[in-house]
């Protein structure tokens, strides 16, 4: 609650202003402009993969075919974190293996 106090009331001088502005702005590109720019080569090289990705593409499979084996249906959200926490818990002795491939992507 402002009590008594007035706003104090915008001169003409800055609503004029304000109004070029808004005028001057360029109009909103569309979606499909958008999408024209980011479209990639269709030749262009794939960027690498790290660590990571690598491990976890592989061992996302594996534990969703494990999981189909036992029964259980288990979303791929709550794969995705079985996997992350995997790979938190690895020693930097076991990721070397899984950094080496990485390694081989980044030079291809």
């Amino acid at each position: 609650r402002l009590g008594n106090h007035q706003l104090p009331s915008v001169s003409a001088n800055h609503k004029a202003h304000r109004d070029v502005d808004e005028t001057a702005s360029e109009p909103e590109k569309s979606k499909d402009d958008k999408a024209a720019k980011l479209k990639k080569h269709p030749g262009a090289p794939k960027r690498f993969r790290t660590a990571f990705i690598i491990f976890s593409q592989q061992k996302h499979g594996e534990l969703r075919a494990k999981l189909r084996e036992e029964g259980s249906e288990i979303d791929t959200i709550n794969v995705a974190r079985m996997v992350s926490d995997q790979w938190r818990e690895m020693s930097s002795e076991d990721k070397e293996k899984w950094e080496e491939m990485a390694r081989e992507d980044k030079a291809r």
